[in-house]
């Protein structure tokens, strides 16, 4: 069973493809139960969810159900057009493996430097550095200052690798993670 979050995602995508069709065709609360394989319990709280948000339009009856129809508004196109945003707002379910990627690119950033020669730090310290910066990505709810603080001292200091850096930090599991120490992320 999907969780709330890509439940929300997947309605979203839906009606996105309905309003591609045309602007304003609506889906029918049944034809989503029948779709994603839901109750209409479980839709109807979601649907609330992003009605509230601002992202889709629901068509309600005098009594009874929640919902008849839905479709997606200006601002629930945005979202879905801006995957960054997207990701952010309504975050995909993240394995493991993604979050080990960007770790990974890290490691082999630190193998690389012991490699090369570096500008102004010793090799060491470069290490010492992004070994923290390392330990902060990886903990619970990394500061989005200390890895700012972290990256900003490299590109005064050690050029190049801020660059790689800069690179492996927008990975989206890392951007996420960051985010979520910045402001509260609605979900």
């Amino acid at each position: 069973m999907i969780g709330d979050r890509e439940l929300r995602r997947e309605i979203l995508r839906l009606l996105f493809e309905k309003f591609q069709e045309h602007p304003y065709h609506r889906i029918l609360a049944n034809e989503f139960c029948k779709i994603i394989g839901i109750p209409l319990s479980r839709l109807d709280y979601n649907m609330i969810y992003l009605e509230e948000k601002g992202y889709v339009e629901l068509q309600k009856p005098r009594e009874g159900d929640v919902f008849i129809s839905a479709r997606i508004t200006a601002r629930g196109i945005d979202l879905i057009e801006d995957d960054f945003e997207f990701d952010l707002r309504l975050k995909k379910a993240e394995t493991k493996e993604e979050e080990d990627d960007a770790l990974s690119a890290l490691d082999q950033l630190k193998r690389d430097v012991e490699k090369s020669k570096p500008r102004s730090l010793s090799k060491d310290d470069l290490l010492a550095e992004l070994e923290e910066l390392r330990i902060e990505l990886q903990s619970k709810k990394p500061s989005y200052q200390k890895v700012k603080e972290r990256l900003d001292f490299l590109k005064r200091k050690e050029p190049d690798v801020a660059r790689r850096l800069s690179v492996i930090l927008k990975d989206p599991t890392i951007i996420k993670k960051l985010s979520e120490s910045i402001f509260n992320i609605d979900q």
